[in-house]
């Protein structure tokens, strides 16, 4: 059997190898890397000032090192032994606690945070919903629960299988399973509008992955694209909402009484 045919077939236990190497080896570079060093200037725009924040799924640490420099108390946890490995390599390296993240599940986590955070992470679970409302109830009030996800169901494809993404989503499926946990919705909008073209003819048209090389390539030509296309996002689609993009984001609060 095929390597996606394993993973269609496999029973999730977490994120899968092939997202587990992604990271690794982008790891090193999360800073600089134009989606992961945008997503986090995108997400922190719209956390209060200060505060606690925890983040669900938290990969390689690269939200828990941005917010920690900002002064947040943060904290973050995630299913893979392999990304809390990473994570607590990145937050050595960044002279950060490595307790800052642990192997913990979200039933769990005691108490209540400023800010609960899921960077691209509910869409690997069979049960987004309760997933969601677990984040939910570890918002205090007047906090905020921030999410990303895949978007545009039409492009799930073989990459998305690989990456064990069980879904991607449209804007009216993101808002009902956010309504679902009680908290108001404030903002829920596109993201990264400059890959829809490239994925709509790689995924439609040659039924392949779109080649993101260029982003573990340390050669002149790949450091120039993906800075060019860390100023469009940071500088454009971070400040203004697109009609459409590759990443839907919601950002919802817990009523104060």
């Amino acid at each position: 059997m095929s390597e996606i045919g394993d993973l269609i077939n496999a029973p999730f236990t977490g994120r899968t190898s092939v997202l587990e190497t992604h990271y690794a080896r982008i790891r090193r570079r999360q800073m600089d890397d134009f989606r992961a060093y945008s997503l986090l200037r995108l997400v922190s725009g719209y956390l209060p000032s200060r505060g606690s924040v925890l983040d669900v799924g938290c990969g390689t640490g690269g939200l828990l090192i941005f917010l920690a420099r900002k002064g947040f108390d943060v904290r973050g946890i995630d299913r893979s032994p392999e990304m809390i490995s990473n994570a607590r390599a990145s937050l050595t390296e960044a002279g950060l606690c490595a307790d800052l993240v642990g192997l913990d599940d979200l039933k769990d986590i005691k108490g209540r945070f400023t800010a609960v955070t899921a960077l691209d992470v509910i869409e690997h679970v069979e049960d987004d919903c309760g997933m969601l409302r677990a984040m939910a109830d570890r918002v205090e009030e007047g906090g905020r629960l921030i999410v990303t996800v895949p978007a545009i169901p039409w492009f799930f494809s073989r990459k998305d299988i690989a990456m064990g993404h069980r879904r991607r989503y449209s804007p009216k499926a993101l808002y009902s399973a956010v309504a679902q946990t009680g908290l108001k919705t404030v903002k829920l909008r596109y993201w990264n509008c400059c890959g829809v073209i490239p994925t709509l003819i790689a995924t439609k048209i040659f039924r392949r992955a779109v080649n993101e090389q260029f982003r573990y390539d340390p050669s002149p030509k790949a450091r120039f694209l993906n800075r060019v296309l860390r100023a469009w996002l940071t500088g454009v689609e971070n400040r203004v909402d697109m009609p459409i993009g590759l990443t839907l984001l919601i950002v919802a609060e817990r009523s104060k009484t």
